[in-house]
């Protein structure tokens, strides 16, 4: 009778390891939930049950299989690449490999969850005028969105590694916001994606400084500006730019000024919403309460 493997699914974001083996090693799966304690799927199993090996490299769910291990193909040396996606996402679990050599010696390969999006929010002049960003990304992440806010200045560094990520599997939609300084540098972050093939499926800038092209790798931008204010940059179609372009000018908006229109929360509420449209739910981290002092209004 042939044995019956099943995909499980389990209620974690999605994990990813990778380790060296050979011919004739044994592969042992173990999922935890940050603190050591193994978890069951919805029959009650604990996930320590076994995933199909492929040597040579490749991917495989994690899978019940009745054996407490299973043995690599004979093909050689490889890489065994193995990935966890769930219909559910929540913080802090882990992926545990281990491989039983055919000598008898033992490997471990350990991750922690690994979003496939990415988000990044860009920060402008001196970290100290861009505080709207830490709100948005405090919003953010209570709806499951696991997000980085970091300076502009960290712009072409974010760049090399948001590429590195896609190229290393996070094929997941890339989100880039910022402001002031930090809305130039994003345009500018989208560019360098663009050179290197990678796509971008979101970018959204709060008043830049000046005027820029958007690159043909980006899906979709939207600039929020003031025509009346000395820093009215807008954006326009780069040179095989096919997306979707908005320049949304709030000079007749009261109160809002270069200083604070990335703390409008009108603003953030339509940033977000178009966030979650490109995030599915089944990769966000379970949803957490702001950290202490995010507002839930405009400050």
């Amino acid at each position: 009778m042939a044995e019956e493997t099943r995909t499980v699914t389990a209620t974690f974001a999605e994990a990813q390891a990778g380790l060296e083996l050979r011919a004739g090693s044994s592969i042992v799966i173990l999922i935890t939930d940050g603190t050591g304690t193994a978890l069951s799927d919805s029959a009650g199993d604990d996930l320590a049950d076994p995933a199909p090996a492929q040597a040579g490299g490749g991917t495989s769910s994690l899978t019940d299989a009745p054996a407490a291990g299973t043995a690599a193909p004979a093909a050689g040396e490889g890489t065994l690449d193995i990935q966890l996606f769930t219909a559910a996402g929540a913080p802090a679990a882990n992926f545990e490999v281990e491989l039983t050599l055919p000598d008898g010696t033992k490997e471990a390969g350990k991750t922690g969850a690994s979003p496939p999006y990415q988000v990044y929010l860009l920060k402008g002049l001196a970290d100290i005028f861009s505080t709207g960003l830490d709100f948005l990304q405090a919003k953010l992440q209570a709806r499951g969105i696991v997000g980085e806010v970091h300076s502009h200045a960290l712009a072409e560094d974010l760049a090399q590694s948001a590429i590195a990520k896609w190229r290393g599997g996070a094929r997941g939609p890339i989100i880039i916001i910022g402001h002031s300084l930090g809305a130039d540098a994003a345009i500018t972050m989208a560019q360098r994606l663009g050179a290197a093939g990678v796509p971008v499926a979101l970018l959204v800038t709060f008043s830049p400084v000046d005027s820029a092209p958007v690159s043909a790798n980006v899906a979709r931008a939207v600039n929020y500006f003031q025509s009346s204010s000395a820093f009215h940059g807008q954006i326009t179609k780069g040179a095989g730019f096919h997306g979707a372009l908005e320049n949304v000018d709030l000079a007749e908006t009261p109160g809002i000024t270069h200083w604070n229109i990335e703390k409008a929360e009108s603003l953030h509420a339509a940033t977000i919403a178009k966030v979650l449209m490109l995030i599915p739910a089944h990769t966000r981290a379970a949803a957490t309460a702001p950290p202490a002092g995010a507002p839930v209004t405009d400050r």
